[in-house]
């Protein structure tokens, strides 16, 4: 199983570095779920990401 690259996000558990395993945006509340393994300790979790408008109309994480 591959990780894609996005920006990084630490381990809750060993604070090192992870990947996604698996992305599905949720188009209707503007978010985006992914499940996360860290390449350190394999622990695996879930982020829920949502897109945030700034003044200028530049959409962001948040």
């Amino acid at each position: 199983m591959s990780l894609l690259k996005l920006p990084n996000f630490p381990c809750p558990k060993c604070y090192d570095r992870t990947g996604v395993i698996d992305s599905r945006p949720k188009f209707e509340q503007r978010l985006v779920w992914r499940r996360r393994r860290c390449v350190a300790c394999r622990f695996t979790f879930t982020t829920t990401e949502k897109a945030v408008e700034e003044k200028g109309g530049k959409s962001v994480r948040a």
